[in-house]
């Protein structure tokens, strides 16, 4: 029994022991022992070296010149014994260590009052380093005036290819506007640009196409108003006239035409001239249909009317899978752009009405892309469906998935403007997720990448 006794108490004393042990090493206080002073241009970094990983509290008053950093269970341990480090530097004054049993107190005087700082960590644990710089005022954004309304309105656009000779296009104005003319050979196209110029309340556009020209789309700025024109004949040329009375343009669009050939199946050899221009003009009604679906699409998303344009939207798709399976056309790529065109519009509806759920956007993108990758038609148009499936998941806090998407756009089209846009929203992806060294990698990738950064000021 004695023996027993004797036994727990050896067990007791021997905790109490290892208990004393583990309080003492809890308790034994970090050290600081050195201050270390580097000015890079506008910069200054200051290291304090201490004996662990600190654990500190900030209070700061910039304005009155004051920074304080309280630091736990923590002794000033310089080998000169001083507690005041002065500096000669324009804009830190010194660090004064106030003994604060049992932490220290390290209070930074500054001789300026419009600066800003940092803290990084140093290159071992022991190391905290206070970066200090001024504040840089940018100058006020004076935003250009708004341009005047448009005075000029645009009625009527009417076409006419009676003449062998040539294609008549003819614009009807309240008054006669200015006209530009800007060609394109490497895609074919002409632009042509109306100042002070907008489109009636009544007016419409209806795609055309004949051998020589096709009118593609229309396009408006505030006073301006611009029509792209293809050019298909050989040896095309652009004759232009303005009248008065009444107000009109009139575009004669020269050249020897080209019609499309019709593929024709060897059972249908024995089709006359009449019929195969039958199939020609019919074919062409489809494509037609195609960009007024697609051109009135266009024009219900400008003025926000998002359920309208995704009718007209799907009905040009519609109508361009259906010339594919029944008529065995080619795909239109108004068609295939259309599906594009439907996700923008999703995208952009829940954009500004503060939606929360882009699942149904992320799914039409994905629909986009997949059609437009077997098809091998406007993938040009990938890297801006990708960047948006990434934007989405982080309207939606799935920093994980949209990190994921801006990836994988980087990865295929590394040099396409949304690839190099995706690090600065991947970046605070990384701050939400409290990831600041991948962060900074991210802002410091975007800025060399981008030639005129967006978000400079943010970055």
């Amino acid at each position: 029994m004695k023996a027993k006794y004797q036994t727990i108490c050896w067990l007791i004393t021997g905790i109490q022991i290892l208990f004393s042990m583990s309080v003492s090493a809890q308790e034994e206080p970090m050290s600081i022992s050195g201050v270390e002073l580097l000015r890079k241009g506008e910069q200054v970094s200051i290291t304090l070296q201490t004996s662990g990983k600190p654990i500190y509290e900030l209070n700061e008053n910039l304005k009155a010149r004051t920074l304080v950093v309280k630091f736990r269970n923590t002794k000033a341990a310089f080998a000169d014994g001083r507690r005041d480090r002065l500096f000669n530097d324009p804009q830190v004054e010194g660090i004064r260590f106030l003994d604060m049993e049992p932490d220290t107190w390290a209070q930074f005087k500054l001789r300026k009052d419009n600066l800003i700082f940092d803290m990084v960590p140093g290159s071992n644990p022991g190391q905290l380093v206070f970066r200090f710089r001024p504040l840089i005022q940018l100058p006020p954004v004076t935003l250009p005036p708004e341009p005047e309304p448009a005075t000029i309105a645009l009625e009527a656009l009417e076409y006419d290819d009676s003449n062998p000779d040539f294609t008549t296009l003819t614009f009807s104005f309240t008054s006669p506007p200015r006209l530009f003319v800007l060609e394109n050979p490497q895609d074919r196209t002409v632009r042509l640009r109306f100042a002070d110029t907008a489109p009636g309340d009544a007016f419409t556009l209806t795609p055309y196409e004949d051998g020589r020209v096709r009118v593609d789309e229309l396009t408006t700025d505030p006073n301006q108003v611009f029509v792209t024109l293809g050019q298909i004949a050989t040896d095309f040329r652009l004759e232009k006239d303005e009248f008065s009375d009444p107000a009109r343009w009139v575009i004669r669009i020269y050249g020897q035409p080209v019609f499309q050939d019709i593929a024709i199946e060897e059972e249908d050899a024995s089709l006359t001239p009449d019929e195969v221009a039958k199939l020609d003009r019919e074919k062409r009604v489809r494509n037609a249909e195609i960009r007024v679906a697609y051109q009135q699409g266009e024009n219900h998303f400008r003025k926000s009317e998002y359920d309208l344009a995704i009718e007209q939207f799907q009905k040009a798709y519609a109508a361009g899978k259906n010339g594919v399976g029944e008529f065995e056309d080619e795909w239109n790529p108004l068609a295939i752009q259309s599906l594009f065109r439907i996700a923008d519009t999703k995208y952009t509806q829940l954009e500004r009405r503060r939606g929360r759920n882009y699942h149904q956007a992320i799914d039409d993108y994905t629909t986009a892309i997949r059609v437009s990758n077997s098809t091998e038609i406007v993938k040009d148009l990938i890297p801006h469906a990708q960047f948006r499936i990434g934007r989405s998941y982080q309207q939606m806090r799935f920093s994980q998935e949209a990190n994921n998407s801006y990836e994988l756009l980087r990865r295929d089209f590394p040099s396409s403007y949304e690839a190099q846009e995706s690090s600065f929203w991947q970046a605070l992806n990384q701050i939400a997720r409290r990831e600041w060294g991948q962060a900074i990698l991210q802002f410091e990738e975007y800025l060399k990448a981008m030639p005129n950064p967006k978000f400079i000021h943010i970055a």
